[in-house]
């Protein structure tokens, strides 16, 4: 016989039958961590309603992050399910604000494979 139900598309501990004590502590972690938008599962793991992502299902997976200011990212935002990130376009690197590029002088290393004089120029060489 199983020991979890169907509820929506999803598991939850049957409510007729005793959890073990892995599960219970499966979701004694999910309900310390907050699941905000979703179902605690015994795993531990928080599986969200439609419309929601992230570990504690409190982001909107419909909301773009890079939307407004592209997230204060200089050059690139890339939307995640968790919030979103910076990149560099080639020929900069990421500074540590994770927000900033910086261009990379390809020159410094192994004279940017010139065989006479490598000129660095912003964003190539």
């Amino acid at each position: 016989q199983a020991s979890e139900t169907q509820l929506n598309g999803m598991h939850a501990v049957h409510p007729f039958r005793q959890p073990t004590a892995d599960q219970l502590a499966g979701l004694a972690l999910c309900y310390a961590r907050g699941c905000v938008n979703g179902i605690c599962q015994p795993s531990g793991q928080c599986s969200c309603y439609p419309g929601w992502a992230g570990q504690s299902c409190s982001n909107s997976s419909e909301t773009d992050a890079c939307a407004a200011s592209n997230g204060d990212c200089q050059h690139q935002c890339i939307n995640l399910v968790d919030g979103y990130e910076c990149a560099c376009d080639m020929g900069f690197s990421l500074e540590s604000n994770q927000r900033n590029c910086t261009d990379v002088n390809e020159c410094n290393v192994l004279n940017g494979g010139c065989e006479h004089q490598c000129t660095n120029t912003v964003g190539s060489y």
